[in-house]
C-alpha cells in the first residue's frame, strides 16, 4: 500500500534517525489499523510522516507537528467562514486521501484557493473594523529603531506608507517567478506554474 511504501521510504532515508520515533508510531497505528480494518486509516502522525518525507527531512518536526496536529480544526473553523471542503480526495505527496476541496452545486470540484478567496473576502468585507485594499503593492518595509513599524504601498491611487503596530508577512513564494526559479532550479527552466500571478517573492525581498 501507499503507507507501506512511504514507511520503506522514510526507514531507508538518511534522515530516518532523526524521525525513528515517528516512523515506529505510524507502524504501531497502521499495525492496529490492518487488524481491524474498519472506517478509514489516517493520522496526525501519518500526515507529518508524508510531510517530512516530502522535505526529505529539512522540514523542522516540532512545526510540522503543529500543522498536521491543527488541521482537521483548520477544516471546522472554515466551516464557520461558509468555506466547505467537504470532498476529500488525494493529491501529491499524501499516501491516503486527505486534501479537502469544495464541491460546487452540480457536484463538482473546484480549485480551493480560488474558492476560499471568494468565501473570506466576503467575510472580511462583513467586517467593518477591516480595511481591506485590493491592487494595492506593498514595495518596502518602514524600520524604526530596529524594529517594523509600518509598509510602504504602491497603487493606482498614488504612493504611500502604512504604520502599524504589527505587520505580518503572508505574501507566499516565488513560485510565479519563472526566472527566479530557474536561477536556483535550472532543470525547472522552460517549466510553467499554476501558482497565483502575486507569488513573485515581494514578501521575501522586503523581508531580506
Amino acid at each position: 500500500t501507499a503507507v507501506e511504501a512511504t514507511l520503506a521510504k522514510a526507514k531507508a532515508a538518511s534522515y530516518a534517525d532523526k524521525i525513528a520515533d515517528l516512523i515506529a508510531t505510524v507502524e504501531t497505528q497502521f499495525d492496529t489499523y490492518k487488524a481491524n480494518p474498519t472506517g478509514y486509516f489516517d493520522s496526525v502522525e501519518l500526515f507529518a510522516l508524508d510531510t517530512m518525507v516530502g522535505g526529505s527531512g529539512i522540514n523542522n518536526l516540532d512545526l510540522v507537528m503543529t500543522l498536521t496536529g491543527n488541521s482537521a480544526e483548520a477544516i471546522d473553523w472554515l466551516a464557520t467562514k461558509n468555506a466547505f471542503l467537504v470532498d476529500v480526495g488525494s493529491f501529491g505527496g499524501a499516501s491516503v486521501k486527505r486534501i479537502h476541496r469544495a464541491v460546487t452545486d452540480e457536484g463538482k470540484t473546484t480549485p480551493v484557493g480560488a474558492y476560499l478567496i471568494k468565501v473570506l473576502t466576503a467575510d472580511v468585507e462583513a467586517e467593518s473594523k477591516i480595511d481591506l485594499r485590493l491592487n494595492s503593492a506593498a514595495t518596502e518595509l518602514v524600520v524604526t529603531d530596529g524594529k517594523v513599524t509600518g509598509v510602504k504601498v504602491s497603487s493606482e491611487n498614488g504612493d504611500y506608507t502604512i504604520t502599524a503596530k504589527a505587520v505580518i508577512l503572508a505574501t507566499g513564494g516565488f513560485g510565479a517567478d519563472l526566472k527566479r526559479v530557474a536561477e536556483l532550479k535550472p532543470e525547472l527552466d522552460g517549466f510553467v506554474t499554476t501558482n497565483a500571478p502575486g507569488a513573485t517573492g515581494d514578501g521575501i525581498d522586503m523581508a531580506v
